[in-house]
C-alpha cells in the first residue's frame, strides 16, 4: 500500500516524515501513517484526529474505546481483528500487506497504551 498512491510515502520514507518523530519504532511509524490513511475518515486514531467543541475534546468513533471494549489491547489480538475486518457490512477490509497490518496493529497497541498513561490528552468519546 505505502507507496503505491502519490499521497503515501514509500516505507522507507515514513520513519523521517516530521509527524512520526517520537514514536517508538519505524514499524509505528509505518502503522500510524496507514491507520491515519485507512481509519481517520471515520474513526479518531491520534491527538490530531479529536476535535475540540465549546472547549470539549472529542474522540469521534473512538478506536482507543473500540479496542478497550472488545478486549483488543495487544498487537496481537488487533491484528488478527483487522484480518476479519472485511467480514463486517459496516467495514471496508483492511487494505495492504501482512507486514503493513503487523504495523498497523503494532501502532494501535501503542496508541492505546498512550491513551491509558496520559487520560489528559484522552478525548471524550461521543458513543
Amino acid at each position: 500500500m505505502l507507496g503505491s498512491l502519490p499521497f503515501l510515502p514509500k516505507p522507507d520514507a515514513v520513519a523521517v516524515l516530521p509527524i512520526t518523530t517520537g514514536l517508538p519504532s519505524r514499524e509505528v511509524a509505518i502503522g500510524r501513517t496507514l491507520v491515519i490513511q485507512q481509519c481517520a475518515s471515520c474513526h479518531n486514531v491520534s491527538h490530531q484526529t479529536a476535535i475540540t467543541v465549546f472547549n470539549q475534546r472529542l474522540a469521534l468513533r473512538s478506536l482507543v474505546n473500540l479496542l478497550e471494549r472488545r478486549n483488543l489491547t495487544t498487537a496481537d489480538k488487533i491484528e488478527n481483528y483487522l484480518k476479519a475486518i472485511g467480514g463486517f457490512p459496516y467495514m471496508h477490509p483492511v487494505v495492504g500487506t501482512d507486514e503493513e497490518r503487523a504495523s498497523m496493529a503494532l501502532y494501535l497497541e501503542y496508541f492505546y497504551q498512550q491513551q491509558q498513561r496520559n487520560p489528559q490528552t484522552a478525548a471524550y468519546s461521543a458513543k
